[in-house]
């Protein structure tokens, strides 16, 4: 989740996770809590399908670990990203800390 690695760079592999280390991860009950920050969400992801792929991506990653059943994200410590893209709503605050 730290992105991709130069030799991955040059097979043309891009990073879901705003070109940074900006993240904090923690697993419970097999459950993935991750929250990452951005300085500029709606630069980092630019329409609904990066919002899709970004969340897609960061599940899978998580998930092909035994301990990790279910991936739960938040970005700049706001659970419903994903709505505030598709439906321009108010955030909800990230129901999980650090």
């Amino acid at each position: 989740m730290n992105g991709v690695t130069l030799e991955e760079e040059k097979l043309g592999f891009e990073t879901s996770n705003f070109s940074n280390d900006s993240f904090q991860v923690k697993i419970e009950n097999n459950v993935a809590f991750i929250n990452f920050s951005a300085n500029d969400l709606a630069r980092d992801l630019e329409s609904p399908q990066q919002v899709i792929d970004f969340t897609h991506a960061i599940s899978m990653t998580s998930e092909q670990f035994d301990t990790v059943n279910r991936t739960e994200i938040c970005v700049n410590n706001t659970y419903n990203y994903q709505m505030i893209f598709f439906a321009n709503v108010d955030s909800v605050d990230c129901p999980f800390s650090f």
